[in-house]
């Protein structure tokens, strides 16, 4: 039983900051104000997982530091209308020159 337990933890904390389907390659990590993420990009599409903990984190704060840190680390601008996700995940798509 404690087996177990300890596997399960260890599944759910290791999937804690892994990238959605199709976005296999490695991360950039930037910090944007007091939230830290996983910036993942591939094609015209990036995601930003927040990995740092917070106790109820602000949705609109996240959405808005995941545009700037996917905007820093690629380059890329955002059309910040499409933005989607929630206070862990932030899915866009990237208009890159």
């Amino acid at each position: 039983m404690h087996r177990c337990l300890a596997l399960c933890a260890l599944l759910a904390a290791s999937a804690c900051a892994s990238p959605g389907p199709g976005f296999d390659g490695p991360s950039r990590q930037v910090s944007v104000g007091e939230y830290r993420f996983a910036v993942h990009t591939k094609g015209k599409r990036a995601q930003a997982l927040r990995t740092n903990m917070m106790w109820i984190p602000d949705t609109a704060e996240v959405m808005a530091a995941a545009v700037v840190a996917v905007e820093q680390t690629t380059g890329c601008r955002v059309p910040v209308s499409r933005v989607s996700g929630d206070a862990a995940i932030v899915r866009m798509p990237i208009t890159c020159p």
